[in-house]
């Protein structure tokens, strides 16, 4: 929480200058980083330096999983592919298979859970995501400064690394604010409110599509002042669509309100055990299969994922070698009835044919296909075009199937002039972020996901204002309760735009007046406006509270609330303008306060109203 300094409260930043940009995607299944010599140099001439070689992993990528091993205390122990290698060694030196310990993956997603906790689906245990997020990062942290140190043969002081965190489009504030609070946790920053400089939050589609706009430049195939292309960015957990615009001087404006859904590539693991649990006589055999042989397990894991990212067309048949260990055992377990149509015992492979092939990828590939149909039916409607690119990037990015799938649909119909997909579609998103902690100003406008505002009073107009909202203060009536609304979910601004409104207090004796800030997730309609702060859907995020009492009995007391937009995070200012007193602090969720008076102590009596 920031501090008030000379009277103010205001956001922390160093004034050191920066050497060194580093970039993390933190994603569902995997997490990268990427870095870059902060260097007098244009955008287009940065080098960008992903990451490829991790500890514990056999081949070359530009990312490692996503993965934390705890033991039976719920200490974590070990990360990444280190995890799953220390988790396969335990369970071959330990005769007792109850072990208590636990490699657990897709955590990032529970952020989204009310509760913040992840519950691990094998044994049911429950941790905090916010802690697990933490301990990845901690560690993920050292490993970084030590690799950096060691390439670039030079040792950075905190106060002198601008960091940047990629966060999904679809995400609400709540997980953004929670992914600044892991970082400070994994003493990354040294507070979470830190200046952008220090810590920016990143959309993944939002880096991605600066990063294929700089790809194409250099591949003298730039896209022209107005053209527009849509991201699709398939990940491992999540799909994120954002759509972009060239402007003038190639800035980017965002031209619709982004979407996606949660049917990233790990669906398609579970597509796969699915299938494997009806070829092997049920799930229950598979299970007891996982707890006996943890290498065979692994070796499994790692043949799909080669297959899945070989796969380029469906109506293929495709054989995937199974471990020895796993036929052996299921012909050997009593009662088991092994599909032979799609098990090869005699040659130990697994036969996927274009029926199985489909149960695995259709519904995924045709849900991410309906999403990008949505986009362009919501661009066509507000501007009557159509896209001219889609830029495909992420993990998932790199499926064949999935890339057909979209070409057919979108480019072979001449919908689009050309589907992109960058060399490394899995690097794309931590490069462009890098590119974004090297210069803030690459991107003009962006849609807002929220409608954000104030709770307030105005005067009482019988022909709009519910009666049960009227109030009565000092003779004269008012609506309370009423939801002042500073900028409208899909609503498109200028990043750093700000919005106004002046407050009055509404009694000369008032010692405080507290502000409310409110959101909702859509924008107004004619059948739900959004008037009140009681609507359905609003909630209160968060509030301020101004101290007045050294303006007691001085007439028109003003407060003017400002709220600043277009960044990945909204920033809030509240100014009494009678003192010059003055309130900054970013949206923040840990509690119901974004910032808070440490002046005199005092009790808010319950008249502290205000008014336009």
């Amino acid at each position: 929480m920031s501090k008030p300094v000379n009277g103010s409260l205001f956001r922390r930043g160093t004034t050191v200058d920066k050497k060194i940009v580093i970039a993390i995607d933190f994603g569902t299944s995997r997490t990268g980083y990427a870095f870059a010599l902060k260097e007098n140099k244009k955008v287009a001439d940065v080098g960008v330096n992903v990451q490829l070689t991790w500890p514990d992993m056999y081949e070359k990528y530009c990312k490692t999983v996503t993965q934390l091993l705890y033991d039976p205390s719920d200490k974590c122990i070990a990360w990444g592919y280190s995890a799953i290698k220390r988790m396969t060694e335990l369970t071959d030196e330990l005769e007792e298979r109850s072990l208590g310990y636990v490699v657990v993956k897709y955590f990032k997603m529970a952020l989204r859970d009310p509760n913040g906790v992840f519950r691990d689906p094998t044994t049911g245990r429950q941790f905090k995501v916010v802690d697990m997020i933490t301990e990845y990062l901690s560690r993920l942290y050292a490993q970084i400064m030590s690799d950096v140190t060691e390439v670039t043969k030079k040792t950075f002081k905190r106060e002198e690394i601008s960091w940047c965190l990629t966060v999904p489009a679809i995400w609400e504030d709540a997980q953004k604010e929670a992914m600044k609070v892991a970082a400070f946790r994994a003493k990354m920053i040294e507070s979470v409110d830190v200046s952008d400089d220090d810590f920016l939050l990143v959309l993944e589609p939002e880096a991605a599509g600066v990063w294929c706009k700089v790809l194409q430049e250099a591949n003298n195939d730039g896209f022209a002042d107005g053209e527009t292309f849509l991201v699709i960015d398939a990940g491992g957990g999540t799909i994120d669509l954002t759509a972009h615009e060239v402007a003038k001087g190639g800035l980017l404006r965002e031209i619709t309100r982004g979407s996606g859904n949660d049917l990233g590539s790990s669906k398609l693991d579970v597509k796969f055990w699915e299938l494997l649990e009806s070829s092997f006589g049920g799930k229950q055999n598979i299970e007891s299969f996982k707890r006996e042989y943890p290498f065979a397990v692994r070796e499994l894991v790692g043949e799909w994922e080669k297959c899945k990212c070989n796969i380029d067309a469906l109506s293929k048949t495709i054989y995937m070698r199974l471990p020895l260990d796993m036929v052996d055992w299921f012909q050997e377990l009593e009662g088991t009835n092994i599909n032979k149509r799609i098990v090869d015992v005699k040659s130990g492979r697994l036969k996927l044919d274009a029926s199985e092939l489909s149960k695995i990828y259709s519904e995924i590939v045709s849900s991410i296909t309906t999403i990008v149909e949505n986009q362009f039916a919501e661009y066509k409607k507000s501007s009557r075009k159509s896209f001219d690119y889609l830029c495909l990037v992420g993990g998932f990015g790199g499926s064949k199937v999935l890339q057909t799938a979209l070409k057919s649909t979108f480019e072979d119909t001449k919908r689009v002039k050309k589907l992109i997909v960058p060399h490394s579609p899995g690097s794309a998103i931590v490069s462009g972020a890098v590119l974004l902690g090297y210069d803030h100003n690459l991107i003009k406008t962006r849609r807002m996901r929220t409608t954000y505002g104030i709770q307030t009073m105005v005067p009482y107009d019988t022909g709009k204002h519910k009666v049960s909202k009227k109030k009565v203060v000092q003779g004269k009536e008012y609506c309370d309760g009423y939801f002042k609304k500073f900028v409208v979910s899909g609503q498109e601004v200028e990043v750093g735009m700000k919005a106004t409104e002046v407050l009055k207090a509404a009694s000369p004796t008032q010692t405080s007046m507290l502000v409310g800030v409110y959101c909702h997730p859509f924008e107004p309609t004619t059948t739900s406006p959004l008037d009140y702060i009681d609507d359905r859907g609003v909630k209160k995020i968060g509030e301020i509270i101004v101290d007045l009492t050294r303006t007691v009995g001085v007439p028109n007391r003003q407060v003017q609330i400002s709220m600043v937009f277009g960044k990945s995070e909204v920033l809030l200012e509240v100014t009494a303008l009678n003192t010059s007193d003055r309130y900054e602090a970013k949206i923040k969720f840990e509690g119901n306060k974004l910032a808070e008076y440490t002046g005199p102590k005092y009790t808010p009596p319950p008249e502290v109203l205000y008014h336009q």
